[in-house]
């Protein structure tokens, strides 16, 4: 489980990397999670919109956008994005 603190300091990191574009766009019409959007945007910039509709391997081949209705799917989102070294 991700904590708070840390969630909100991963998400004020990636702020400053927000653009307004038509990716984010797209991301903002599929997400009602301001800090979500700014965390996948921060994470996969430009792929953040594909990214919702692929099947994720660490995600068990699950969809992002599959997740996102639930908290126990946001979490599972939140702990890939903020755990991943490679972004």
């Amino acid at each position: 489980m991700t904590s708070i603190d840390a969630w909100s300091g991963f998400v004020e990191a990636l702020r400053p990397k927000w653009e307004a574009n038509s990716v984010t766009d797209k991301l903002r019409a599929l997400l009602d999670d301001d800090d979500l959007c700014i965390a996948i945007w921060g994470c996969l910039g430009r792929q953040s919109a594909d990214w919702m509709s692929s099947n994720v391997p660490i995600l068990d081949n699950t969809r992002p956008i599959d997740l996102i209705n639930s908290e126990e799917g946001r979490e599972r989102i939140r702990w890939i994005l903020i755990s991943n070294p490679w972004w």
